[in-house]
């Protein structure tokens, strides 16, 4: 049984992701991870059997915790709704967008083991 985690799992990528892993979901340990929480979503994935956590990709423990023996992991996460927050662009913003591009990646990359993909 293989431990695959899919972070950012509640975007529009993700959730297929989802939809091609439901059919493997009974063989395996499949994890979502999303800052967010949309509840059709998150109730279609417990149809699927798949688990969800809520935690974000700037918290290291959190990270940590739920990549442990992790064999694959899809990193999907970011700020994705770049047309609007371009529209509200402002130095902060910006800093916002940078940090957790950069630093979630990080924090996912030093969280995951040697082994995984």
């Amino acid at each position: 049984m293989k431990k695959i985690v899919i972070i950012g799992g509640l975007g529009y990528l993700g959730t297929e992701l989802c939809k091609i892993y439901s059919g493997e979901s009974w063989s395996n340990k499949i994890i979502v991870i999303d800052s967010r929480f949309i509840s059709e979503r998150v109730n279609q994935l417990k149809e699927w059997n798949i688990e969800f956590f809520q935690g974000h990709i700037l918290d290291l423990d959190f990270l940590k915790k739920h990549l442990k023996d992790a064999d694959i992991v899809h990193h999907l996460a970011g700020v994705t709704d770049v047309a609007y927050v371009k529209k509200e662009s402002s130095p902060e913003i910006d800093e916002k967008i940078r940090t957790i591009a950069i630093d979630g990646t990080k924090n996912i990359l030093n969280s995951i083991p040697e082994k995984c993909k």
